[in-house]
């Protein structure tokens, strides 16, 4: 609705962001008690991001044009966040940090239980909504190990592999022919085999 175009004090968007702000009160970092929790506090982050989008555009983050200028602006942002929020935010970013284990994130974090040991599982689809949770997080200035994104990207470049029951297609490439100008490009056509991820894989003994 925010992306829409309805503002904060719209009263549908109160009363959901009055219950999501109150429903994660009781949080507890060495608990994973809400089912499902990777998604649903990856979806919460992104929504206070966007809640909060016009503290980041005053703050000067969405014209920062070094990385300096953008780690200023957003840390202003993280200081003037009202404190309950602040409180939330940092501590659902603590749960998904601390569910990293180098190889993606399952539904609920690596104390989960369930049958033929869940915790031992993970997915790319539980990964991508914690990464998108914490993108947001880092946007709103929580400190952040960023070395997690680092590592996520290059299990998921890892773990590409070329899909051997479908053959080459043609594709049309473009590439940047002159450095100094980056609008002059170079089309052709290239053979490329299509390429995939497995969902769903059992975490690397430890």
């Amino acid at each position: 609705l925010l992306s829409a175009g309805k503002k904060v004090d719209d009263p549908a968007l109160k009363s959901a962001i009055t219950m999501m702000r109150q429903s994660s009160k009781d949080l507890r970092l060495s608990e994973f008690e809400v089912e499902s929790t990777v998604y649903s506090y990856g979806i919460a982050l992104m929504a206070m991001q966007k809640i909060h989008e016009d503290a980041q555009a005053k703050a000067g983050a969405f014209d920062a044009s070094t990385p300096d200028e953008y780690r200023t602006a957003v840390a202003k942002v993280w200081k003037g966040l009202p404190a309950a929020d602040r409180s939330l935010i940092g501590d659902m970013t603590a749960v998904l940090a601390k569910g990293y284990q180098g190889d993606g994130w399952g539904y609920t974090g690596p104390t989960q239980s369930g049958v033929d040991g869940a915790a031992s599982w993970f997915d790319n689809s539980n990964s991508q909504y914690a990464l998108l949770g914490l993108k947001a997080a880092s946007m709103l200035g929580v400190p952040l190990d960023k070395a997690i994104f680092r590592k996520e990207v290059q299990r998921w470049l890892d773990s590409y592999t070329e899909d051997s029951t479908m053959g080459a297609v043609k594709v049309r490439v473009f590439r940047r022919s002159d450095k100094k100008d980056s609008a002059r490009t170079t089309a052709g056509v290239e053979k490329s085999c299509p390429a995939k991820w497995e969902r769903t894989r059992r975490r690397r003994e430890s």
